[in-house]
């Protein structure tokens, strides 16, 4: 279900996803929502990652698109160089 989503930037002034496009570490940050379901998809929906940390280590990730969602709400498209 989640490799047919449409993913779009997320829009939303409490979170913060940098740097993107990535290299290894990707920074999750929040002001105002709870981080308490980060899941790391790959572009065919495949779930790579399930975790509450909001650092997320690419490194032993191939170069390619990646679908970041967080508390099952809100979704967006990383790129790993």
């Amino acid at each position: 279900p989640h490799g047919t989503s449409v993913v779009r930037p997320i829009n939303h002034p409490d979170i913060s996803i940098y740097p993107n496009p990535a290299h290894h570490l990707v920074h999750i940050d929040s002001e105002n929502i709870l981080l308490h379901d980060i899941r790391l998809y790959d572009i065919f929906g495949n779930l790579l990652l399930l975790t509450s940390d909001n650092r997320i280590d690419f490194s032993q990730y191939p170069a390619g698109v990646y679908i970041l969602e967080i508390n099952q709400q809100i979704r967006h498209k990383i790129i790993k160089q």
